[in-house]
């Protein structure tokens, strides 16, 4: 804690409008995609940081709409004062050598449709930078084909407090993969909420980062070769927008709530050990209520209280769901069924299966590793087939592996394949 005290006297936070990008206008070799309109030399976008292109890139979105292209940012600082609209069928695509900054300043504007009920198809939101610009794509009507990729969220300014970095409503075939998420201690909150969202795919992200030791990327990250001088482009970042050392100050990492057929696959999770409460609530690194066949595998997470308020958390759904092949670091998973209006009264086809929970010494939560409760008696029938299959629990001997509470013992299915290294 006195570490970050220190960082944070050292970097008064000045206004971005006058914070210059170091090096983001150094030489660099675009790549335009082919069949592109470019907000500069086709449109008026400036890309100077300081110079609103709010309008100039409305007009440039509108203008590659009647013209059947894509929209291309090449490098340089987009300051945005207000809400960008996506076109149907208009992806949107920043330069992969360079930096594609998209920037608000004292604000939280959105880049999407956040008009209820409209459908639009068909987006590629790839290769830019959001700071302090929330991505929305409203709800009220299915939207089909949406991949995020190699895009990366910075929220560092009082705006973006309490609010989602990514919102997806009622879309459908979508995916986010490649793509870095970082929040810092005066703007806690979620980082991406996908919501009654239908065959989407989370894979390959990275949620919180130390600024101060992120050199792990390029030998951990399976993704690191995908993006260009990533770790050069975080200092970049860091000096251009006096970024703290701690970007993991995240309400959740992903609130994936009403979903169907929904896959997290190889998420890296870092929540941050310096949260402050006083200023907000932590609610787990995961939080999925009423799920439809949704997998989570392969994940690596840590740095979320151990206490209710922080693990992988799983509630009142009909299932199936798969937990399967992560590595729970201190981050237990938390099963529950609650007894309220709006959400099914059951926990049904859950499979814990092969993953690891290492746990420290002198933790006092009671409910490490995986655990169950609901809040009625278990003749309520409320979970139905839940399997513990082959885990590993790395950890004392005196701390707990897996807590049913209330649950029905003939449903809830501990086997003798789960290995308890204490």
């Amino acid at each position: 804690m006195k570490k970050q005290l220190i960082f944070k006297k050292f970097f008064r936070k000045l206004p971005l409008l006058l914070i210059p990008i170091a090096g983001i206008n150094s030489l660099v070799f675009a790549q335009q995609p082919a069949g592109t309109y470019n907000v500069k030399t086709d449109g008026s976008a400036l890309g100077n940081g300081i110079t609103d292109d709010t309008s100039a890139i409305n007009n440039a979105m509108s203008a590659a709409s009647a013209a059947g292209q894509d929209l291309y940012f090449p490098v340089g600082n987009y300051l945005i004062s207000n809400n960008i609209v996506v076109q149907d069928g208009v992806s949107v695509y920043g330069d992969k050598t360079g930096l594609s900054v998209i920037c608000a300043n004292g604000s939280l504007p959105y880049f999407g449709e956040t008009t209820w009920g409209k459908s639009i198809d068909d987006i590629n939101i790839e290769d830019l930078i959001f700071v302090n610009v929330r991505i929305w794509f409203k709800g009220g009507a299915y939207k089909d084909n949406y991949a995020m990729k190699r895009c990366m969220f910075i929220a560092c300014d009082n705006a973006a407090k309490h609010k989602d970095q990514v919102a997806w409503e009622y879309i459908k075939k979508g995916s986010i993969e490649d793509s870095i998420f970082l929040r810092q201690g005066n703007c806690q909150g979620v980082a991406l909420s996908t919501y009654r969202t239908n065959d989407t795919d989370v894979r390959n992200n990275v949620w919180g980062l130390d600024l101060n030791n992120k050199d792990w990327l390029a030998t951990e990250w399976t993704r690191f070769s995908q993006w260009n001088n990533l770790l050069g482009k975080l200092d970049t970042l860091r000096t251009s927008y006096q970024l703290d050392w701690d970007q993991g100050r995240f309400r959740a990492a992903w609130y994936p709530n009403r979903v169907i057929n929904t896959s997290c696959y190889f998420n890296i999770f870092n929540g941050s050990p310096f949260y402050d409460l006083s200023d907000g609530i932590q609610d787990h690194v995961v939080y999925s209520k009423d799920f439809t066949n949704l997998k989570i595998v392969g994940n690596w997470m840590r740095g979320w209280p151990n206490d209710p308020s922080g693990g992988l958390k799983l509630r009142n759904a009909n299932g199936p769901g798969v937990v399967a092949a992560n590595y729970f670091d201190n981050t237990p998973v938390l099963q529950y069924i609650y007894n309220i209006p709006g959400v099914p009264f059951s926990y049904k086809n859950i499979l814990i299966y092969r993953n690891l929970f290492f746990l420290d010494d002198n933790l006092s939560f009671n409910r490490l590793g995986a655990s169950y409760w609901e809040t009625t008696a278990p003749e309520a029938g409320g979970d139905i087939n839940v399997e513990y299959h082959q885990n590993i629990y790395d950890c004392p001997s005196n701390l707990g592996n897996i807590n049913i509470s209330n649950g029905n013992p003939a449903e809830q299915k501990v086997y003798a394949t789960n290995y308890y290294s204490g």
